[in-house]
């Protein structure tokens, strides 16, 4: 993994080795994480009956501070929010998939989904267009494009170079 930096909605996420030791601070360096499944939800303790901080939708990158003693709880960040989620739901970020990209068709549609069927046109992206990839899933990225928007989706592999 490379120290690479990618913005993530308006949280700056750097791409760290996993078990590096960090040469300035002395420091282990933890993974950076992202959510699977459904999504997550960010509590205040390390408990499932703790207070609710904030949810977090499927595939948003967490910042990893700390783990619980069982290692059951990661302390994170996300968004300004600071708590716990629990580990189960939380998948490594895969640093390599990360890469600069750009629109190369005149125009693509990012989906909702990793379909023409059943994936709704999100928006359409122009010929250029910077992309930041994100996960790979067979014939399809899911990018964040570089256009201060915000919003993520998904776009075929053979328009993107």
């Amino acid at each position: 993994m490379n120290n690479k930096l990618m913005i993530a909605g308006g949280l700056v996420v750097a791409g760290i080795t996993v078990g590096g030791l960090n040469s300035e601070t002395n420091a282990m360096e933890l993974p950076n994480y992202y959510v699977t499944l459904r999504g997550c939800t960010i509590m205040s303790h390390p408990s499932k009956y703790s207070e609710i901080i904030t949810n977090v939708d499927k595939n948003e990158l967490l910042e990893i501070i700390t783990y619980s003693k069982s290692g059951n709880w990661a302390k994170v960040k996300y968004n300004g929010h600071i708590g716990w989620s629990m580990t189960k739901y939380l998948h490594v970020y895969e640093d390599d998939l990360e890469s600069d990209a750009t629109v190369k068709a005149y125009a693509l549609n990012l989906r909702s989904k990793p379909s023409t069927s059943t994936g709704r046109v999100l928006k359409t992206l122009k010929k250029g267009t910077p992309l930041v990839i994100l996960k790979k899933s067979g014939g399809w990225y899911y990018v964040k494009p570089i256009d201060g928007v915000g919003i993520r989706g998904w776009v075929s592999v053979k328009y993107v170079g």
